[in-house]
């Protein structure tokens, strides 16, 4: 590891097999923090001078200082060219794929094939009710008044909402 990066850990945070603390990038300073995200140090500074707060003492959150760098965009000064936002681009994107591998690491991720199957037992619930709406719907409205049907119209948005709640259970481990 450079001598100019530490890893410093955030508090609350815990990777959830090994107990042991989730740790950004911060840099020993401005010009670290340029030369890890690939911008002049102008730029660095100039986040610094509108507030970015990445910045801390003498550290510099990197993550931190790509994220808000992305939000905030500085206006572009004397010397500094269109590959700023190309860097800040591919820097985003390496911040990304290092987030995503810290969730998996640390066991945040959902398996997209139980997504996907529990969204599909949602539906079928949802298509039995509807089916049974449709079957019942008629007969119960048959030659009612205006408020009586909003009544029985009422019922079934209920027993929508239940079948909606009852999603939930897909989504359970």
């Amino acid at each position: 590891m450079p001598r100019c990066l530490s890893m410093t850990p955030t508090k609350n945070s815990r990777n959830a097999h090994s107990g042991s603390p989730v740790r950004p990038i911060s840099a020993g300073g401005i010009a670290a923090a340029a030369g890890i995200l690939g911008l002049p140090v102008g730029t660095v500074r100039a986040a610094k001078r509108a507030g970015c707060p990445a910045f801390q003492w003498s550290r510099v959150r990197v993550d931190e200082l790509a994220a808000w760098l992305a939000a905030n965009p500085l206006p572009a000064r004397d010397g500094e060219s269109a590959m700023d936002a190309a860097r800040l681009a591919k820097v985003n994107e390496q911040v990304r794929r290092l987030k995503l591998a810290n969730d998996e690491t640390s066991g945040r991720l959902i398996d997209r094939a139980k997504v996907a199957a529990a969204l599909a037992e949602c539906c079928a619930d949802w298509n039995a009710a509807r089916v049974r709406f449709e079957a019942e719907a008629p007969a119960e409205m048959a030659g009612l008044e205006a408020d009586a049907c909003r009544v029985v119209v009422r019922r079934m948005m209920d027993q929508v909402g239940r079948v909606l709640a009852g999603c939930a259970r897909h989504f359970e481990t």
